[in-house]
Order: C-alpha cells, then sequence, then structure tokens
C-alpha cells in the first residue's frame, strides 16, 4: 500500500506533513526539517501509522506481533476513518485540526496540531468525543503518537537509528548514553 502526500503547511523551519492511503481513511503526520524537504514519500510498501492512538475497552488488539504487549493499532483505531481538515490562522498562532470518525459513527477523534508564529516548537495534542449515548470505556489514549521516524532512510533504518539522552539520576547527573533505538521496543 502506497503512502500519498494529502498537505504540507511551512510552519517556520519545520513542515507539517499530513500524509494519507490509497483509499484516504488513514492519516499519518510526520514533522520534517523545512531545510530538508521531502517531495515525495518513500515506496516503502507500508502501512500509514495513524496519528490519533486510542483503546476501547472489548476491541481487539492489534493482529500483528505485539501479542497484546501493545495497544497500538488496536480495531478502535482501524475503525477510523478520514472526516474532514481545518486550517486556522488567528493571530500569531496557527492551528490545523484533523478529524477521525469511528465507521460506526460512536465516537469522533481530533488531532491538533498548534505552532506560534516564532517559535522552533509545536503543540500537539488529541481529543475524542463520545458521539452516541452509550458508555464508552476508554483503555488507552496517547497525546500524540511518534511513528515514521525517518523518511529519509531506505526501509525501516534498521540499526541506523540513535537515541541520545543524558541521565539525570542519582550520580549519573549528566551522563552521556547512546542506544540503538531498537533496544527501547518501542511497540
Amino acid at each position: 500500500m502506497s503512502v500519498e502526500i494529502m498537505i504540507d503547511y511551512v510552519l517556520g523551519d519545520m513542515t507539517a506533513r499530513y500524509v494519507t492511503d490509497e483509499e484516504k481513511k488513514s492519516v499519518g503526520f510526520l514533522l520534517l526539517p523545512g531545510e530538508l524537504p521531502l517531495k515525495s514519500m518513500p515506496d516503502r510498501n507500508e502501512k500509514i501509522d495513524s496519528m490519533i492512538q486510542l483503546k476501547l475497552c472489548g476491541d481487539i488488539y492489534d493482529e500483528a506481533y505485539a501479542m497484546g504487549s501493545s495497544m497500538r493499532n488496536a480495531e478502535t483505531v482501524r475503525r477510523f476513518v478520514y472526516e474532514r481538515q481545518e486550517h486556522e490562522v488567528k493571530d500569531q498562532t496557527e492551528e490545523v485540526r484533523t478529524y477521525l470518525a469511528s465507521g460506526d459513527g460512536r465516537y469522533q477523534a481530533v488531532h491538533h496540531l498548534l505552532w506560534k508564529k516564532g517559535t522552533p516548537y509545536v503543540r500537539i495534542f488529541c481529543s475524542l468525543e463520545n458521539i452516541v449515548n452509550e458508555t464508552l470505556k476508554l483503555e488507552m489514549f496517547e497525546s500524540f503518537s511518534l511513528g515514521g521516524l525517518s523518511p529519509y532512510l531506505e526501509g525501516d533504518g534498521h540499526g541506523r537509528l540513535r537515541l541520545h539522552r543524558f541521565r539525570s539520576v542519582w550520580s549519573q547527573e549528566g551522563r552521556h548514553e547512546t542506544i540503538p533505538l531498537e533496544d527501547l521496543q518501542l511497540v
């Protein structure tokens, strides 16, 4: 399944890129440095990593390799269908709201991206609305989803991405640590 560019927003020295699949159902999000434009998405035959991740109680966990150890990409997310996107500029702030709704009409989630002119960062959060008059039990809801870490690398970048952090634990203050990203076992 190919990934297509839906729209780009230039936010200072960053580009917020929204991507979709061929059926225009799933929507993903990338934040790219403005200095490194990526004119098209690499052909990796991959699924979109949904920009909103949540799981309702009773829904099936991801059917891939997580074996229930992760609630990402659960049935709740697989029900999402892209509804619309709104872009609003007010004073010095730009906001992009992306609306995804469950195909059964039970809930709607909104991905909010806010950028204040001149700042070197964006704020991201998600909201969920219960549309029907029935109880929805939320088991997991991420404030944002971090996926597609490097669209500049071929494949999944295995063995090529490193996490750098400075430890702040008793007697390790300021100790620099570098580990392969795979060691974090992010699922």
